[in-house]
């Protein structure tokens, strides 16, 4: 067998055993498949790179910045497909969405009013026009908020059978008009996470007389968001169907006549309203968006917090399981419906745009991000199944992790996935194999099971990666062990997997070193190790006050405080400085090699101060030296004044495995030192034999690849 180096993942334009995509071919992306959701925000310096590393890059902003955000992630790679952040329902106050009240579903609660009330009221007496309860403020996920006479919103913070006080004397949600007495009191239901519970059912009045309410939803929606940068859309907080009295426990009132609707007609009956609403509602959002993007393929996927494997599947191309374990069903109910998808989607010759998100709690900070088995297990589980994989980090999914095994190329499916013996489910692809483990036990797979199956094309081998190194060892596969627990309930059971390959072959991930653990340094690396006088900066402002156009071009994915149980466990850093000095300063990087070879350095720096324009304060001949098997072998210098946020290589060296090797930049130098991010870069050991000798600052020798 050959010998297969794999520097960067490469998209290829290939034909596929089950189907062959005839226009969009971003859209098919080789095994494994990866993704990038946040919906906390991209207040990050380099967060456009971050997306770049994926195939699938999903975000919420709109607008001119993501117009900016979306061609910066195209322009460092052409092939990332891009799915902008939507909500499914209005929002009840007196702005524009508010003006339309048949947009919302009810309580089948009515009041009335007993005395005329005007701007500034505070309270007002009621009467109560049928007997179901009346929403209780106190009740987590019950509404707030009223309207009265079907004109003017309000929210309130006390209520019973004769009162409604602790309405906004000012304000969007204060009382606009004046009231006279026996005017009508309605509840819209306010739903947790996307706003008001839309009424998208054949039986809400039409907008203006003319238009449904899911057809206007969607028309205001494109006048509000501007989805001419994506490829499409991906609903958070989405709702298929209703879960019944769970989600709604004062019932609900469709049809608008005063009754609760589970009373008069039961959750089936409720569930196929809503849902031939929704389906006409998706089918509708794939209109107006092909309208925007005349041409291409136009995508939607959807994250209801459940299996979606029902009617949606004919009206979009997609779901996310979010949190993986966090929200998901058993391992067995997870595969069922991934496939389900991926047959589905096969049939239709559209993308299968299912995902699982994984993610690390704040509570494992200083060690979540390297329990490579976990990572392992959702990875393997989406690959077998035809879907996209990301691991993220906090209950927020703030930021993200990217692993040796994401930049792999297994090619496309070349056979269904099969049950093994063992218990593991296993599924060959045109470069390899991939096995998972989710029978919640530890188990030894031995090839002798792969042997013989239909798709066979072994023997296969291990690759030799850099982050696992141990697991990852790039021998001929003849058993594995693979990790697995269970826990209780079953959901929470932890799993394994391993990806084969049938040519020798070597996979590093770019290894990067910022000044945050979790933020800005990769899986298996710890971060720079400053010595002496330094500054740390934290990034300018929330998440939702910093534009992308105005970030810090710093090595940065996250510009907030990491917090777990109400403590600092990870300090908002984005990079460290230090003035001119006799290079008594220095700040440590050392790497943790798994695969000895050449490897590219790079440094990435931003401006000195959170000021723009800075840069000429920063040095012009920042210091570095460079320690290889704990022996000087180079220094030198790089300006700081130039290129910024982006990486700018400066040497190219053989390191050996482990972590003796380390660079070392230090304040000798005329301006401002930033310490930021350094990326080592995997390129592989057939290079000329690096023979040069140790050099001084005043005369560098670099070698760089030929």
């Amino acid at each position: 067998m050959g010998k297969f180096v794999v520097i960067r993942k490469k998209v290829l334009v290939v034909l596929l055993l089950f189907f062959v995509p005839v226009a969009g071919q971003d859209f098919y992306p080789p095994f494994p498949r990866t993704v990038y959701q946040s919906p906390a925000g991209t207040a990050g310096g380099a967060i456009d790179f971050f997306y770049s590393l994926y195939d699938l890059a999903i975000h919420g902003l709109t607008g001119s910045e993501a117009a900016a955000l979306n061609d910066s992630i195209r322009l460092l790679n052409p092939n990332s497909v891009i799915l902008g952040t939507s909500r499914q329902g209005p929002f009840a106050s007196n702005s524009i969405e508010g003006q339309y009240p048949e947009l919302f579903a009810y309580l089948p609660v009515r009041f009335k009013l007993i005395d005329e009330v005007g701007p500034g009221t505070s309270s007002m007496r009621v009467e109560r026009l049928n007997s179901y309860p009346a929403p209780d403020p106190a009740t987590a996920g019950i509404t707030r908020y009223a309207l009265i006479d079907g004109r003017d919103w309000i929210s309130f913070a006390v209520q019973n059978d004769t009162t409604i006080g602790g309405i906004p004397t000012s304000g969007s949600m204060a009382i606009e008009m004046v009231h006279q007495p026996d005017k009508e009191i309605v509840f819209p239901i306010r739903f947790v996470g996307f706003g008001m519970l839309p009424n998208y059912t054949e039986y809400a009045p039409l907008i203006g007389g003319t238009t449904e309410t899911w057809r206007w939803f969607i028309d205001h929606r494109f006048t509000q968001q501007d989805f001419s940068h994506y490829d499409g859309v991906f609903y958070d907080a989405y709702r298929t169907y209703l879960y019944g009295t769970e989600d709604l426990p004062q019932g609900v009132d469709f049809d608008m006549n005063g009754v609760d609707d589970f009373e008069e007609h039961g959750l089936a009956w409720i569930n196929g309203k809503w849902a031939a609403g929704i389906s006409l509602m998706l089918d509708y959002e794939h209109v107006k968006f092909s309208e925007i993007n005349p041409g291409k393929l136009a995508l939607i996927a959807i994250n209801s917090g459940a299996a979606e494997n029902s009617y949606v599947m004919d009206h979009c191309e997609g779901m996310l399981w979010e949190g993986f374990r966090r929200f998901q069903t058993d391992y067995a109910s997870t595969f069922q419906v991934n496939r389900s998808w991926e047959l589905h989607q096969r049939a239709a010759d559209e993308p299968d745009l299912v995902m699982i998100i994984d993610y690390v709690p704040e509570a494992h900070y200083s060690y979540g991000k390297d329990n490579y088995y976990k990572m392992r297990y959702g990875l393997t589980l989406a690959t077998i199944t035809g879907a996209y994989y990301g691991r993220t980090f906090g209950d927020y999914y703030y930021l993200t992790f990217y692993y040796d095994e994401f930049d792999a190329d297994l090619g496309y499916p070349t056979s269904e996935p099969y049950l093994l013996p063992s218990g593991a489910h296993a599924r060959f692809f045109d470069n390899g194999a991939v096995i998972c483990n989710g029978t919640g036990n530890p188990i030894t797979v031995s090839s002798s099971e792969l042997v013989g199956l239909a798709g066979y094309d072994g023997p296969y081998y291990r690759f030799r990666g850099g982050q696992d190194p141990v697991f990852n060892n790039g021998q001929l596969f003849e058993s594995v062990y693979l990790h697995g627990e269970t826990r209780i309930p079953i959901k929470y059971n932890w799993g394994d997997g391993i990806l084969l390959f049938k040519e020798e072959t070597t996979i590093v991930a770019d290894i990067f070193i910022g000044n945050t653990f979790n933020g800005d340094t990769s899986p298996g690396q710890v971060p720079v190790v400053l010595e002496g006088n330094w500054n740390s900066v934290p990034g300018q402002g929330d998440y939702t006050e910093l534009p992308f156009s105005q970030r810090m071009p710093h090595w940065s994915q996250w510009n907030r405080d990491i917090v777990s149980d109400g403590v600092v466990v990870e300090p908002n850093v984005v990079y460290a400085y230090a003035e001119a000095g006799d290079g008594s300063s220095i700040a440590r990087i050392t790497p943790r090699i798994g695969v000895p070879g050449y490897y590219e350095l790079a440094e990435w720096h931003g401006w000195w101060s959170n000021t723009t324009g800075n840069s000429l304060a920063a040095a012009p001949n920042a210091q570095f030296k460079v320690f290889v098997d704990s022996q000087f072998k180079m220094a030198g210098s790089y300006s700081q004044q130039h290129n910024l946020g982006q990486w700018n290589p400066f040497a190219v060296l053989w390191l050996p495995a482990g972590q003796n090797s380390w660079l070392q930049v230090s304040n000798n130098a005329d301006g401002y030192v930033i310490v930021d991010g350094f990326r080592f870069r995997y390129l592989g050991d057939d290079l000329p034999a690096d023979t040069t000798p140790p050099r001084n600052a005043e005369s560098p020798q670099i070698l760089r690849q030929p």
